[in-house]
């Protein structure tokens, strides 16, 4: 999973996620974190990291307009989010980050925390 970085990128510093640091190329959607685990997401995985980032809870409703760029969030629109959230989230734990379901409204992306 560890990549070396190529040169050519130029990485935008965001927001960390608890004690990880995340730094992102939108042209080729790449997420770093730490400095040094590189992770490449499809546009709609990006899309959805990209709308959590920044550690609030987001809605079923907006991520969905968002992501799937759609007015009519219905069952099949919501299907299909949970299934795009499933491969982003398959794609971050690996590297301590989990989006969490909150129960009846929505997402939210944070560290994973490990228990003892």
């Amino acid at each position: 999973m560890r990549t070396p970085i190529p040169a050519r990128f130029t990485l935008v510093r965001c927001d960390d996620i608890g004690n990880r640091r995340i730094d992102r190329h939108d042209g080729k959607r790449l997420v770093l974190v730490d400095q040094n685990i590189l992770i490449h997401l499809t546009p709609t995985e990006y899309r959805i990291f990209l709308f959590l980032l920044n550690g609030q809870i987001v809605s079923d409703t907006e991520l969905a307009e968002y992501v799937l760029h759609t007015m009519a969030v219905d069952q099949l629109a919501k299907e299909s989010l949970s299934k795009h959230i499933n491969n982003t989230r398959n794609k971050l734990r690996p590297v301590g980050l989990n989006i969490f379901r909150v129960l009846r409204y929505g997402y939210l992306i944070r560290e994973n925390v490990e228990q003892d």
